[in-house]
């Protein structure tokens, strides 16, 4: 009876799961629409398992940053335009996706209708009473939780590229009026985290020894006979 309480013991503990590890990594991002109007590409180190010693038991990415946004509107018309006649509405949507697997926005900043009296155009670009401008600026953060089911897209490979992008949304009301709006500056940094849940395995030599040790621990033996 001892060795077989000994052996269930020993069992018992080997049956533990693991405590879970994080493996995190941050990469800083700079984008600017006036040096190129495309996504941030950003690389980061694939998960490694060791050799099939550590599984992947979660994947997070978390965004923090900050922006900057201008806009400037100016009137094209012969005459005046109030604020009742046309409109401007603007959205940027932090998106981020890691090859196929498409995240979409990690934050969504909604700047709401905007519109202005604008004076008769006065044939000076850029500036004056037929225009108006609007600065923006603040900060960016959200997060997302990876399904089990889209592991895979962090596992191939020594390398991972993400790829971030300030969609700017726009929508305008149709002419008339007639206006342009220029985006004059638009620009975007911070940094983007990517965290690997783990736990750590048993290598599959230790597992064999621990299924061989168990059955010779409740082996009994058999009383002699006088």
């Amino acid at each position: 009876m001892t060795r077989f309480t000994t052996a269930s013991i020993a069992l018992a503990v080997g049956a533990i799961p693991a405590a879970a590890d994080i493996q995190s990594q941050q990469v800083e991002y700079s984008w600017d629409v006036q040096a190129a109007n495309e996504p941030a590409v950003l690389q980061f180190s694939a998960f490694d398992d060791m050799g099939g010693t550590r599984l992947l038991t979660g994947v997070n990415v978390s965004l923090e940053g900050f922006y900057s946004l201008n806009m400037l509107a100016e009137n094209l018309e012969e005459e005046a335009i109030t604020s009742d006649q046309w409109f401007v509405e603007a959205a940027t949507l932090m998106q981020v996706g890691f090859g196929e697997l498409a995240l979409g926005a990690l934050d969504v900043l909604n700047f709401g209708l905007l519109s202005a009296d604008l004076a008769a155009n006065d044939g000076v670009a850029l500036e004056g009473p037929d225009s108006v401008f609007w600065a923006f600026k603040g900060e960016v953060s959200g997060e997302a939780n990876i399904l089990p089911e889209d592991f895979t897209a962090f596992t191939r490979g020594d390398f991972i590229s993400a790829d971030l992008y300030p969609f700017l949304s726009l929508a305008i009301t149709p002419p008339p009026p007639l206006f342009d709006l220029y985006i004059t500056d638009h620009i975007h940094f911070g940094s983007l985290t990517l965290n690997y849940e783990y736990t750590d395995v048993p290598a599959p030599s230790a597992l064999s020894l621990l299924s061989i040790t168990g059955v010779a621990c409740m082996r009994r033996r058999r009383p002699r006979r006088d």
